[in-house]
């Protein structure tokens, strides 16, 4: 039998409760929505022993147990249904994403946990081979337990002793270096755009549209603001992000993002950690700072980054004069 939809509900006569649970339900929550809503959390965690059942009072899980009996709770949704929602919000640290795909059971509405929909285990293994064929092993084996991929904690991987194993250098190694490894996968956008139903398209739409139609006005300072925006669509798990792109890359801007230069990992992560996220950020960068940046193999950046401006046409910049 498929779950019952909350919003059916407008008092709690059908669970038949005591008369002072109801009117405890009444003190703790607006609507009888809102106590579904928290049934099914401490049913998830309790099925998924994240917290005793101890650790709730006898009223609430017998409310539990009447949602059970009444099909208002899903027995198929754990832990796993989140982690995929979890690596992409890491990977694509926007709010653009976060707000829009829970990463725990405790963000679903009471919608959301009619409608979920768990991935499938060929979607899980399909975005674990992608990772283990763009990562070095160690980054590979890092985020998968990080993620709970794998059953193995972090710190067992890591050797850490049992005392103070969250500040261990082995342990923060770890988290550097996953770090690292997230980045490459945002940099490298190699991970599938997951939503068909892209909730973006209308905004990138009416962002280009905008952008068009001040191409020509005096006044860019609207202008700046607007395509800083569509840049950092440029940067997101959705299939809009490539529309994005096309629109910087076609040459009807100077403000392309600066992956359409080509460079190699390395250096694309020490211009966007400093901040040089657009050509025109490179090109109009001051002289004076590019000396003084404290930058790893410094040269072999530099070197890089006047060939690939070169190649794309910037055939006069130097980085030095």
């Amino acid at each position: 039998m498929s779950v019952r939809r909350a919003s059916s509900i407008v008092d709690y006569d059908l669970f038949e409760l005591p008369k002072k649970t109801v009117k405890n339900l009444k003190n703790h929550f607006s609507s009888v929505s809102e106590a579904i809503r928290y049934g099914r959390e401490v049913f998830f965690f309790i099925k998924n022993d994240y917290k005793s059942s101890c650790d709730y009072d006898d009223e609430i899980l017998d409310f539990v147990a009447k949602l059970k009996k009444h099909h208002f709770l899903r027995k198929d949704i754990d832990e796993k249904s989140f982690r995929l929602n979890r690596l992409y919000s890491e990977v694509y640290n926007r709010e653009t994403w976060d707000n829009r795909f829970p990463t725990w059971i405790s963000e679903l509405t009471n919608e959301e946990y009619e409608s979920w929909q768990n991935p499938t285990v060929e979607e899980i293994n399909d975005i674990l081979q992608i990772m283990k064929e763009n990562l070095s092993d160690y980054r590979y084996q890092v985020i998968i337990r990080m993620f709970g991929f794998v059953d193995e904690e972090l710190w067992d991987f890591c050797g850490c002793e049992e005392i103070d194993k969250w500040n261990s250098d082995e342990y923060k190694k770890a988290v550097k270096e996953a770090g690292a490894g997230l980045r490459r996968l945002w940099y490298l956008g190699v991970l599938p755009r997951r939503y068909i139903d892209d909730p973006m398209n209308k905004e990138v739409d009416e962002l280009i549209n905008e952008i068009r139609t001040l191409h020509n006005d005096a006044i860019f300072k609207k202008r700046r603001i607007l395509i800083n925006k569509l840049v950092n669509h440029v940067w997101t798990p959705y299939t809009s992000s490539r529309t994005a792109l096309d629109f910087f890359c076609d040459g009807s801007l100077d403000n392309s993002p600066i992956i359409k230069l080509g460079l190699s990992w390395d250096t694309f992560d020490c211009l966007y950690m400093i901040g040089l996220r657009l050509i025109s950020d490179i090109a109009n960068y001051p002289k004076e700072c590019w000396k003084t940046l404290n930058i790893h193999n410094r040269d072999q950046v530099y070197k890089e980054l006047e060939q690939k401006m070169h190649e794309n046409g910037y055939v006069t910049f130097k980085i030095f004069s």
